[in-house]
């Protein structure tokens, strides 16, 4: 025996009813939906960032994979 009561979920999703009782609504998709703070200019320096970070991490990757396979350039 169940000490608490719950309520039953469905799993049944209404064509015909609101979009509120649809699909519950996910924290993300909340934010994600609402114009963000950046600017454009902020969101293009953080791109080139990852982008530079990301070619000098491969580029190590690949010297230590010559390395280790003794492959010589």
């Amino acid at each position: 025996m169940q000490s608490q009561i719950e309520k039953p979920t469905s799993n049944i999703v209404s064509l015909f009813g609101s979009k509120k009782s649809a699909a519950p609504v996910d924290s993300k998709v909340a934010d994600e939906s609402e114009p963000s703070s950046e600017s454009f200019l902020d969101s293009m320096r953080k791109n080139m960032e990852n982008q530079e970070r990301l070619r000098k991490e491969r580029s190590k990757a690949n010297q230590s994979v010559l390395k280790s396979y003794r492959i010589k350039n």
